[in-house]
């Protein structure tokens, strides 16, 4: 049983968040029952945010208990191929008794991407949990598709609605950071140990500068074409060309080991290694987007032809697919890892385009998707961020041992856990977002400031209490002060204004958005970089016990960029291929110029067998329609306010 009067003794981080999270869980409690036995009335928004919160506070409580107080020993990983394939055979055997019709039958609608990101993060998943090192050249490819999907999508939701405010990026920023922002904090864990975070986060942003810099010009008929070129072209010199830039921007991560797996050799050399991997992946993502107009007109000609017309464009353009993926797969495929990892992020191309082509072969084929996968596909982010703690252990290097003994039953348990706490926390990502990301960036910015600025007090609090060996007790006693005199001012706002509070209003906007940005931005800088300035580096003895212990408990695809800096010295800029960099920018180029994702096969095709006057299709015919309805060139603002939008 735990001694309330002994000195607290936890991370920074985790003491701040019990800090700022125990007293949420309590005022929740409180408001709860006030409603419920005294009948007080409460906003909807207050109590909305106050359950999400909760139960946020519930997940990162049980992922902590799992690292650190679970009953049994983590257990060890042992490679299961029978088990990851079979348990793969059985979720799609199950999904095809979800078929369901698609809102569209269009070239990769919104349906068939949640589709592929569902199967896509189960074998990622399994890979861990069966210690499958042999399909780490898979995962790669998958990583490569979710970051292609970033640069996809985001070229499109800039194209069609333009909007390029504080406010989006804000928004799409809270989306991907907002739950592992706690969780770092409370496992004392750094960033970058759930690297999908910031890679999704920073190519995200590559996108919105390709997109929203001269703006002007994205529906002109080269201005985003040559945006997404020079895009494309600073990829390869930052990569390629001239790595040194790379150390320019980033040598202020450093070289301190962070202390887990991932980052054993510093965070520069870390992000280094994800973000070269896949530099190229996010911009194939925008070149496709940029031509989804023509392709949409392409299969919308090809398949108003006979069958046998249809089919004899369609084949030769599969073939060509396929005949790239056995180059592909026997020349870098089948390479072993430290050389697979060189060639990825040039070649990685070609099993996407191969899939997409495939799996959008025909209206059929693209008038149907798997419903269950769609699910799953669509809490893949905090699938992924769960696995962690939450499935597997110690930072994914070992499995959560629920009953010991019983490798299968323990498997089924956690997988059922770990699907229930994802979907949670997606539910509650979302819920909050509507409170504290609505669309007023003036109480967005009040709203960032307020949290970062709670998040700030209680770290500084934590250091008073940890520093001065105050008792648990004397913890608990802040909590319990904090939930009775928050849930007391919610409670008498209510019985005073008798409506939600009025937390904002437009003259307070005008008056306090730079000033509460400037808050928000200095207080996040000070919760991030703070609580790692309070504990003594990483000392050569526990690095050493470190790396021992990922030894005994590897984790093959975190462990990736450690075995491959041992072959490059650690050197940012070693993994640099110029040549095949060049062939890959050549291919975006050849791409961009025939306004033809598929390296121009479908406009060879269409013009070697469609019917006469048909075996062209100009700019016009693919990106009229699309523009007038967008209100480009009209006066009509109704006809661009309700713009459909593309995904």
């Amino acid at each position: 049983m735990m001694d309330i009067l002994a000195p607290v003794d936890l991370p920074v981080s985790t003491l701040a968040m019990l800090l700022l999270l125990g007293p949420v869980v309590v005022i929740w409690a409180l408001m709860e029952v006030a409603v419920k036995r005294e009948n007080r009335e409460v906003s909807p928004t207050i109590m909305m945010a106050l359950r999400g919160t909760s139960i946020m506070t519930a997940v990162l409580f049980l992922c902590y208990f799992c690292e650190n107080y679970f009953p049994f020993d983590h257990a060890e990983k042992v490679e299961n191929p029978m088990m990851y394939w079979g348990t793969f055979a059985v979720l799609m055997i199950v999904s095809l008794c979800t078929m369901r019709k698609t809102s569209s039958n269009d070239f990769l609608c919104r349906e068939q991407t949640e589709e592929w990101k569902g199967w896509m993060q189960f074998l990622f998943l399994a890979y861990h949990y069966w210690k499958m090192e042999g399909a780490y050249n898979d995962i790669r490819v998958y990583i490569t598709c979710y970051l292609w999907m970033t640069g996809f999508g985001n070229f499109s939701f800039f194209y069609v609605k333009g909007d390029f405010s504080l406010l989006r990026v804000m928004q799409m920023l809270f989306r991907i950071n907002f739950f592992v922002f706690f969780l770092c904090m409370t496992m004392n864990n750094v960033y970058i140990v759930y690297y999908i975070c910031p890679l999704h986060s920073a190519y995200f942003l590559v996108s919105y500068a390709t997109m929203g810099i001269w703006s002007k010009v994205n529906h002109s008929q080269m201005g985003a074409a040559a945006k997404v070129l020079v895009c494309s072209g600073l990829l390869y010199v930052v990569y390629d060309g001239v790595p040194q830039i790379f150390h320019l921007f980033f040598a202020w991560l450093g070289t301190e080991s962070t202390g887990n797996g991932i980052g054993s050799h510093g965070v520069e050399w870390e992000w280094y290694f994800r973000t070269f991997l896949d530099h190229f992946s996010t911009a194939w993502g925008m070149v496709f987007a940029l031509n989804m107009p023509f392709l949409a007109e392409w299969f919308k000609q090809v398949e108003s032809f006979s069958a046998r017309q249809e089919w004899a464009i369609k084949l030769p353009v599969l073939g060509a697919m396929v005949a790239a993926f056995v180059v592909w797969f026997v020349n870098v495929y089948s390479q072993v890892k430290s050389d697979y990892n060189a060639l990825h992020c040039y070649y990685s191309i070609v099993p996407l385009l191969a899939f997409l082509f495939l799996r959008n072969i025909s209206a059929t084929a693209r008038s149907y998707y798997l419903h269950a996968l769609h699910w799953f596909g669509a809490i893949s982010l905090e699938s992924y961020i769960l696995q962690y703690h939450i499935w597997l252990a110690a930072n994914a290097g070992m499995l959560l041992n629920i009953v010991p003994g019983y490798p299968i039953l323990t498997y089924i348990i956690a997988t059922c856990l770990h699907v229930f706490c994802a979907y949670q926390i997606f539910q509650v990502t979302n819920n909050l977002r509507t409170v504290i990301m609505p669309n007023d960036l003036g109480l967005a910015l009040r709203n960032s400031a307020g949290i970062m600025g709670a998040c700030l007090l209680c770290v500084c609090t934590s250091v008073v209490i940890l520093q001065t060996g105050l008792p648990f007790l004397f913890m608990l006693m802040i909590v319990a002060g904090v939930s009775l005199r928050g849930a007391s001012m919610l409670l008498a706002d209510e019985d005073e204004k008798g409506e939600t509070v009025a937390w904002w209003s437009a003259e307070q906007a005008k008056s306090y958005t730079v000033q509460y940005g400037i808050v928000a931005a200095v207080s996040s800088l000070a919760v991030l970089v703070g609580p790692r300035l309070l504990v003594n580096p990483v000392s050569a003895t526990s690095f050493l016990e470190m790396v021992s212990w990922s030894s005994r408990h590897p984790n093959m695809e975190l462990m990736a960029s450690n075995m491959q800096g041992n072959l490059m010295a650690f050197d940012v800029g070693s993994l640099a291929q110029p040549w095949h960099g060049l062939f890959a920018l050549s291919l975006i180029v050849v791409c961009v110029v025939f306004n033809d994702p598929f390296f121009g096969l479908c406009r060879l095709s269409l013009a070697a067998s469609a019917p006469e006057g048909r075996k062209t299709i100009s700019w016009e015919q693919a990106y009229g329609p699309l523009l007038h309805s967008l209100g480009v060139g009209t006066q009509d603002p109704e006809r661009a306010e309700n713009a459909p939008l593309v995904q």
